[in-house]
């Protein structure tokens, strides 16, 4: 299953990027699959899972970093591995593919775009809330043509 999951989301993601942020879930849910299988097999709890306190592992640094620990290790079982690898294979070669076939404009256009994107409204600029903000203001123009501006109007 975590074979052809890691098919259809690496399609996914070479047709539209947005898909991307899927991925740690769904190597998540591989990785509980994984240990669901494991306790059924011994039927006991456990003993690596951090404890079931009702507080926020944040506010315990030891129980956080615990908690971290057990996440890496499952994370590093085979079914988010095969999943995660046959995914970035998946989206690899078909944008690979994609360059032979269209040239370098197809990763230029496909991929690349999403982190020089100006557009206000989207979510892959880091810088999107920022430039939400300022938007329209004059911070934006440049200081050449705002002190052009200031000698043709004195």
């Amino acid at each position: 299953r975590a074979f052809v999951a890691g098919i259809l989301h690496g399609i996914a993601v070479h047709s539209k990027l947005y898909p991307i942020i899927y991925t740690l879930s769904f190597m998540a849910y591989f990785a509980t699959q994984h240990e669901s299988k494991k306790k059924r097999k011994k039927s006991t709890t456990s003993t690596d899972c951090p404890s079931t306190s009702t507080s926020f592992p944040w506010f315990e640094p030891k129980r956080l970093v615990k908690l971290i620990a057990v996440w890496i290790r499952r994370l590093c079982t085979p079914g988010p591995l095969i999943f995660f690898l046959t995914f970035v294979m998946t989206a690899s070669s078909l944008t690979y593919l994609a360059v032979q076939c269209y040239g370098i404009e197809a990763l230029e256009e496909g991929m690349l775009y999403h982190f020089s994107r100006v557009d206000h409204r989207h979510n892959y600029s880091m810088f999107w809330y920022g430039i939400y903000l300022t938007r329209g203001s004059s911070f934006l123009l440049s200081s050449t043509s705002s002190s052009a501006a200031a000698t043709a109007t004195a």
